[in-house]
């Protein structure tokens, strides 16, 4: 993850200063980009990190808004390599049954 540039970013604005922030990682020279999720009790400050997508290219600066004002931000993911930006777009977790 070298260097690693870290954004604390609550997926859903309206957890802000109620939850512990997660942290997304702009993994730059390993061409990942990465979030690092609480877990356990918020005042330990304990994450898991997850990696969310290889790019297989120099990701540079994270962006982050909520363009459909739906309380849910959207992460942009540049690809220096591959001159293309994606877009992640964050939501409550779904529950699958069989």
């Amino acid at each position: 993850m070298a260097p690693g540039f870290p954004y604390p970013v609550w997926p859903n604005k309206a957890t802000k200063g109620t939850e512990p922030a997660h942290f997304f990682i702009a993994g730059d020279g390993d061409h990942s980009v990465s979030v690092a999720n609480p877990i356990g009790d918020s005042a330990q400050f304990q994450y898991e990190r997850k990696l969310i997508k290889n790019e297989k290219g120099t990701v540079g600066a994270l962006a982050f808004s909520d363009l459909d004002s739906n309380d849910w931000h959207e992460m942009w993911v540049p690809n220096y390599d591959k001159s293309y930006i994606e877009v992640f777009i964050m939501s409550a977790a779904t529950t699958e049954t069989a």
